[in-house]
């Protein structure tokens, strides 16, 4: 089974609901115009977006975006040199992004996110290897690291996921509550 937008909406709304009941502020990992997934419903349910971005060309094409409050041209493994204070934001959502990140990074990127996060941090990757190369000219959107949902939750995460692994459009939710 391969997992749409809806989909992947609907297990966010029933695993993570604060998102869209509690809204505050939400530090957003990785987005261009054509690919914020979820950035519109986060938006309506009253959060305040931020998005932190590494491809200088997916930062210009958020410039003006009324849903988002700001956008930094930003590397995630860079996050703790931006100077943002312990538990800045409400949540973190890095929506598909640690595959993107090499592996003997992506633990560390995560655990500053947490200490960037009062409420809730939420991650999605693929279920399992699922091969990506540059796209878009942006060389961030390769997969560099594969996820399987015992990795998140040896870290404290609750997962759920969809889809088959290793398949196109397989999906993990991982969440951690910070409070």
């Amino acid at each position: 089974m391969q997992s749409d937008y809806a989909d992947r909406l609907a297990m966010i709304r029933t695993h993570v609901p604060q998102l869209f009941s509690d809204p505050g502020s939400v530090l957003y990992i990785g987005a261009r115009k054509t690919r914020c997934d979820y950035v519109q419903e986060l938006y309506d349910a009253g959060n305040k977006i931020y998005v932190i971005e590494a491809f200088a060309d997916n930062v210009l094409s958020m410039a003006g975006d009324p849903r988002v409050f700001s956008t930094w041209l930003l590397d995630v493994r860079d996050i703790k040199s931006f100077g943002w204070k312990h538990k800045s934001f409400e949540y973190t959502m890095a929506w598909h992004g640690p595959e993107h990140w090499p592996i003997k990074d992506a633990y560390q990127c995560i655990l500053d996110l947490e200490n960037l996060t009062s409420n809730t941090i939420v991650l999605g990757t693929p279920l399992g290897r699922v091969p990506q190369g540059k796209a878009y000219d942006n060389p961030y959107e390769r997969h560099v690291s594969s996820w399987m949902p015992e990795d998140f939750e040896a870290i404290g995460y609750r997962t759920a996921s969809i889809g088959e692994r290793g398949a196109m459009g397989s999906c993990i939710l991982a969440w951690k509550e910070m409070r």
